[in-house]
């Protein structure tokens, strides 16, 4: 038998944890329903799981600086 927590454990700290939706929601100062309403228009870079959103923190912040006003 395998040792699956073992195997999971030396992937997960090769991988940020994702975010959800109200984690979002606080780093860009804005409620989880604009954050929804974005990502269903294509903004915002999202991933589904289930019926929820996941995001990575590095794509946000990417999203976030190319929402630059110059």
């Amino acid at each position: 038998m395998l040792d699956f927590e073992r195997i999971l454990g030396s992937y997960r700290g090769d991988y940020p944890p994702p975010l959800n939706t109200a984690q979002v929601a606080e780093m860009l100062g804005t409620s989880a329903e604009v954050v929804r309403n974005r990502v269903h228009a294509g903004e915002i870079p999202a991933y589904r799981w289930g019926k929820n959103f996941r995001f990575f923190r590095d794509e946000v912040i990417d999203w976030l600086r190319r929402q630059a006003v110059t």
